[in-house]
C-alpha cells in the first residue's frame, strides 16, 4: 500500500493581463473536453480563491489571490495518479484535499482515501495520517497498517485553527473508527473517542464535540447514539432493522439547540422532507424544509446551527432561502439573470464576499465574484469557454400521460433553428437506480440538438425526486 500520492510538480504561472477571446464551436471534441474550472471556493477572509481545473486530463487543485500583488498568479498541484474527491480551505493559508485512488489491499482491489494539507501556495505538503505499526501474524508481511479512508472529516473545529477532528480506522478494529485529534500542520494525532461496538460513523455540532455515532451489524440492525455534551454518557435513541423496518429518519445537522437536531424523512405525502427533531424527548417538532412539488435533496444550516437554505429540483431547481440577506441576493440575482438558475456556492465568513453560479441548459455554467462593500458582481470565468452558446438548444419541461393514465414528467429539447416538425429524434432515459434527470446543462443533449435531432428525456416510474409513491412504482 502506497503512504501518499507522489505530487509530480507544483506550476506556478501567471495570467495574461488580456485574455484572448476564446475560438468557440459545437464540435464533439469541445462536448468531451471537462470543464475548466469547477467548484470554486473562498478563503475564510474572502482574499483567496481554490478551484479545481482541467489539467492534462484530469482535474486538479488549483489557487490564487485576489489582493494587489497576488492577482494573476495561480498555484497547481497535478497528481501521478488518483482524483480529487473534495478540498477545503483550513485557515485563510492552508488548504485539505481529499484524494480517491485505485489499490490493493489484502490481496482485493480497494479504493483509497488520503488526507493532503498544504500552503495556499502549494508549499509545506504533508499526508495527514501517518503510518501504524502493527504486531503479530500480519507483521510478518508488512510492520505497518494505514486506515482505507483517511478523509472521513468529523469537524474542522472552527474554534481551532490547528487541528481538526478525524474518524480512522485502527488495524484492529477496521469499520469501528476511533477519532482523532489531528494537528493539520505536522500530522501529530491523539484519540478523543475510542471505538465502540458496529458504531461507523461519528458526528460532531458546530462546537466540534462528537455528539452522535451512527452504525449497524452484520445482521443489518442499526442504532443511533447520542450524547447532550461532552461530559455526558451516551444513550442509544433508535434501533431499527435496515431491511425490515421503516427508518425513523436519517440525521442531517445539529442545531444551536444541544437537544435539537435537524433530520429528513418522509412527509405525510411521501415527499423527502427536513424536521427538528427533541433528542431529549425523542419526537419530531417542526418540519424546517418542505415541497409539494417533489423532495428536498439538501439543506444548508451556517455555522451557528442555523437553517440558512434548502434545495430541491421541481420542474426547475429551487433553492429557498430563509435568511433575509439571502433571500434579497437572490431577488437580485433572478433580476439579473432571467430565465436562469443562480446559486452562492461559497462566501467569506464575515459574508461580505461570495461566489455565485449562474447556469442553464444553454450556459453550462459562469462564476461570478459578488463584494458587497465594494457594490460590484464581477464575472471572472466560465466552465466550458469553447462551446458556442448560441447554438445550445432550450430545455422545455413536459409531460405526457402513460398508457395507465399516469402523468410522467420529462424534458424535451429541439435543435435551433430546425422547425419542430417531423425531427429525428433520441429516447434518453436517465440512469440509476436512484437518478432522474433535471433542467440544466446536459453535454449529451446539446451534442445531439447541435447534430439536427430533437432529445427527450423523460422521469420515468421510480425516478427518484418525485416522492415515494412514484419511485415505488417503478419496483
Amino acid at each position: 500500500m502506497r503512504f501518499i500520492i507522489l505530487i509530480l510538480s507544483v506550476l506556478t504561472f501567471v495570467s495574461p493581463a488580456v485574455a484572448e477571446e476564446p475560438q468557440t464551436s459545437v464540435s464533439a471534441e469541445v462536448f468531451g473536453q471537462l470543464p475548466r474550472i469547477d467548484g470554486v471556493q473562498l478563503s475564510p477572509d474572502g482574499t483567496r480563491m481554490a478551484m479545481l481545473q482541467s489539467y492534462k486530463g484530469a482535474m486538479t487543485l488549483t489557487t490564487t489571490g485576489l489582493r494587489q500583488g497576488e492577482v494573476g498568479t495561480f498555484y497547481t498541484i497535478p497528481f501521478k495518479e488518483g482524483r480529487y474527491n473534495w478540498f477545503r480551505w483550513l485557515t485563510n493559508d492552508r488548504l485539505a484535499a481529499s484524494i480517491r485512488f485505485p489499490e490493493e489491499r489484502l490481496y482485493s482491489n480497494t479504493t483509497e482515501g488520503r488526507l493532503l494539507a498544504f500552503e495556499w501556495d502549494a508549499s509545506e505538503q504533508i499526508n495527514l495520517v501517518k503510518r501504524q505499526r502493527i504486531k503479530g501474524y500480519w507483521a510478518a508481511t508488512s510492520r505497518t497498517w494505514i486506515s482505507q479512508f483517511q478523509d472521513k472529516v468529523v469537524s474542522f473545529l472552527p474554534d481551532d485553527p490547528d487541528h481538526i477532528l478525524l474518524a480512522l480506522d485502527d488495524f484492529d478494529n477496521i469499520n469501528r473508527p476511533d477519532v482523532y485529534k489531528v494537528n493539520i500542520h505536522d500530522a501529530d494525532r491523539s484519540r478523543i473517542i475510542r471505538s465502540r461496538t458496529n458504531i461507523r460513523d461519528w458526528r460532531a455540532d458546530q462546537k466540534g464535540v462528537v455528539r452522535l455515532g451512527i452504525g449497524f451489524n452484520e445482521k443489518g440492525k442499526e442504532r443511533i447514539m447520542y450524547r447532550k455534551s461532552e461530559d455526558d454518557g451516551w444513550k442509544t435513541i433508535a434501533r431499527y432493522d435496515l431491511i425490515e423496518d421503516d427508518i425513523p429518519f436519517t440525521f442531517e445537522e445539529f442545531s444551536s439547540d444541544p437537544d435539537i437536531i435537524y433530520v429528513s424523512k418522509l412527509d405525510e405525502n411521501g415527499r423527502n422532507a427536513y424536521y427538528k427533531y427533541d433528542l431529549e424527548k425523542e419526537e419530531f417538532i417542526d418540519q424546517v424544509a418542505g415541497s409539494v412539488e417533489g423532495d428536498v435533496d439538501s439543506v444548508d444550516i451556517d455555522e451557528d446551527g442555523n437553517l440558512r437554505s434548502y434545495y430541491y429540483s421541481g420542474v426547475k431547481p429551487v433553492t429557498v432561502y430563509t435568511d433575509q440577506k439571502r433571500k434579497s441576493l437572490a431577488a437580485f440575482f433572478e433580476k439579473k439573470f432571467p430565465g436562469q438558475s443562480s446559486r452562492i456556492v461559497s462566501s467569506s465568513k464575515d459574508k461580505r464576499k461570495y461566489i455565485v453560479l449562474v447556469s442553464s441548459p444553454r450556459n453550462p455554467g459562469d462564476y461570478y465574484l459578488l463584494d458587497l462593500d465594494k457594490k460590484a458582481m464581477n464575472w471572472f470565468a466560465e466552465k466550458y469557454p469553447g462551446l458556442d452558446r448560441s447554438k445550445l438548444a432550450p430545455m422545455e419541461p413536459v409531460t405526457y400521460t402513460a398508457r395507465d393514465e399516469l402523468e410522467i414528467p420529462g424534458y424535451l429539447s429541439l435543435p435551433v433553428g430546425k422547425e419542430p416538425k417531423n425531427l429525428p429524434t433520441i429516447i434518453m432515459p436517465h440512469g440509476g437506480p436512484n437518478a432522474r434527470d433535471h433542467w440544466e446543462f446536459d453535454y449529451w443533449v446539446q451534442m445531439l440538438t447541435t447534430r439536427g435531432y430533437a432529445v427527450l428525456q423523460m422521469n420515468y416510474r421510480g425516478s427518484t425526486g418525485f416522492g415515494a409513491g412514484f419511485e415505488s412504482l417503478g419496483d
